[in-house]
């Protein structure tokens, strides 16, 4: 480790376990560039003194999210909050690949909140606190996008008074959620990406086969405190794609593993470099 860009960096744990298994895996050893902040990154790329290839190490991740996670619990209430899971079905995840259908997703989830709310009391007109971030791949690397909410556990009437709300009804939300995206995919669609006649017949075959609606999950907090949900979503929706720790041995194929949601298998990906 030797650019001038380097003076002074802390290099963490995992980082010098990359460079260790790096250099085991290569005959010569990789040179390492080891970057304090992100915004570094294009300065670093056009330094003729970095020899390459080279390992590239963000050292900033948690300092981001701890910063990412202050800033979002200072917009929260001051009440229990809940994290709540949105997903789609495999089957429209390359309808919304680079699209503007992703603000469709943002739009459904809040929506879908919003109209269970509104039933509660029409008069009353509940409102509830909610941030949305979205996630575009699973565990897998795959293109996978969905909606992480946190919501306040109440909301607001029309006259300002809170109403406690400590039961979601997740399975009735699944079917009203896939019942709202499908409705506001084929209200933003474009005809010239995909045709509605195809959609249409796609989403006659998902009402067929997806009886329970899509999968949305909204447990009751189990991490202790709003701080503590805050950070567990921003592990999600403000870190690299992967930690480094998951990166195996690898010279001309990089390879990578995960743990299988199903069936929490640990599972290897080769992929070429």
């Amino acid at each position: 480790i030797g650019s001038p860009l380097q003076k002074n960096i802390r290099v963490t744990r995992s980082a010098l376990w990359f460079i260790q298994k790096s250099k085991k895996s290569s005959p010569a050893a990789i040179p390492v560039v080891a970057l304090p902040c992100t915004a570094v990154l294009t300065a670093a790329l056009t330094e003729s003194s970095f020899p390459m290839p080279f390992a590239l190490l963000n050292t900033c991740g948690v300092a981001y999210q701890s910063q990412r996670a202050k800033v979002i619990s200072s917009k929260l209430f001051n009440c229990h909050h809940r994290h709540i899971v949105f997903t789609i079905a495999e089957e429209l995840r390359h309808i919304s690949e680079g699209s503007q259908l992703l603000d469709v997703l943002f739009r459904s989830a809040a929506q879908t909140i919003s109209d269970w709310l509104y039933e509660q009391n029409h008069s009353r007109n509940f409102k509830a606190g909610m941030i949305c971030g979205l996630h575009t791949f699973g565990r897998d690397l795959k293109w996978n996008p969905h909606i992480h909410m946190i919501i306040t556990e109440g909301a607001l009437d029309c006259n300002g008074k809170w109403k406690s709300i400590r039961f979601f009804p997740y399975t009735m939300l699944r079917s009203r959620f896939m019942t709202t995206l499908l409705f506001n995919m084929k209200s933003a669609l474009d005809p010239d990406s995909f045709s509605l006649s195809d959609f249409n017949a796609l989403t006659n075959s998902l009402y067929k086969t997806k009886h329970n609606g899509f999968y949305v999950n909204a447990p009751p907090a189990d991490l202790g405190s709003t701080d503590a949900i805050v950070h567990y979503v921003i592990r999600y929706i403000g870190r690299p794609v992967m930690a480094q720790s998951r990166i195996l041995p690898m010279m001309e194929e990089c390879a990578y593993w995960y743990q299988r949601h199903e069936d929490q298998e640990k599972v290897t990906v080769t992929e070429s470099a």
